[in-house]
């Protein structure tokens, strides 16, 4: 079988996972990917690439789901289209690989995602999805709908504290987990998790 001299192979992928662990720099000569070449493995997660993968045949249903996005879709867009949030560049509907994400910030390399009811395969779905985009590097944060509609403020509000501390070091800020209805289950908030609509209850316990 002919490896692919774009992929890691395992042993530089064990080196890279386990020097992001342990804050240590990676080692040059043991990176013969042209995929190094890329990425800034130092930061902790993989920087973003020159040029996501992109399948031209999503784009026709790209522009239909922008044309039919939903309420909770709807509502986000209007608080983060024309750089008006944070003055950073969100993209709708955004084709990465075979996949198609709800928002996307270039500079950031993260994705939005907001989640409706999900049954056990769009689990699974979801599962794989998001385990290719983090392999990507893309950092995946994931709202639910329902917190979208009832919590619009707390959303942003917990947005914009998540994006400012993007630069914290040796945080987590790539794993995602898939969410229960009314419950953001976001990476800080996972030990408190909240009901429908009390998105920002913790912080006004303090």
């Amino acid at each position: 079988m002919i490896q692919d001299k774009n992929l890691l192979s395992e042993k530089e992928k064990d080196i890279v996972i386990n020097s992001i662990k342990e804050g240590k720099t990676i080692p040059k000569e043991t990176i013969n990917s042209p995929l190094s070449e890329e990425c800034d493995f130092n930061r902790g997660v993989f920087k973003k690439y020159k040029k996501l993968p992109y399948n031209p045949k999503l784009k026709d249903r790209a522009k239909e789901l922008r044309k039919a996005g939903n309420l909770s879709e709807v509502l986000f867009w209007n608080q983060v289209k024309r750089k008006q949030f944070l003055s950073l560049d969100f993209h709708r509907q955004k084709i990465i690989g075979n996949y198609i994400v709800d928002f996307y910030c270039p500079k950031l390399n993260l994705i939005i995602e907001i989640d409706g009811n999900s049954h056990n395969n769009k689990v699974e779905y979801d599962k794989k999805r998001d385990n290719y985009l983090k392999s990507l590097g893309l950092i995946i944060l994931h709202f639910t709908d329902i917190d979208v509609k009832r919590n619009l403020n707390g959303v942003m509000e917990y947005l914009k504290e998540f994006c400012g501390n993007m630069n914290t070091p040796n945080s987590d800020k790539s794993e995602s987990t898939p969410l229960q209805e009314g419950n953001i289950n976001t990476p800080s908030l996972r030990d408190t998790p909240l009901i429908e609509g009390n998105l920002t209850k913790k912080r006004k316990n303090k």
